[in-house]
């Protein structure tokens, strides 16, 4: 990969971050809604043709277009990032 390709990409795993002093009144103690997490919960959409009320089985992200995996993630990334699930 060239420079600007690297410069281009919002590095993510195994990296963490501390914030001085207290933290800003919007954040939640303890928040689960990490960054990645709203970027995937973003990224993820609608998908009107699937039916997220139903179980989604065991392994639903064997088939990583499936509904089951869909359901399971915006489930699972919701539930982290409350307030950004419209």
């Amino acid at each position: 990969m060239t420079e600007q390709e690297l410069a281009g990409i919002t590095p993510w795993y195994n990296a963490s971050s501390f914030e001085e002093g207290a933290c800003p009144s919007e954040c939640r103690i303890c928040a689960r809604c990490t960054q990645r997490a709203a970027s995937d919960l973003q990224q993820l959409g609608k998908r009107p043709d699937c039916d997220c009320s139903k179980p989604v089985g065991i392994d639903a992200c064997r088939s990583p277009d499936s509904c089951g995996c869909y359901c399971s993630r915006f489930q699972r990334l919701s539930e982290a990032c409350p307030n950004l699930v419209p």
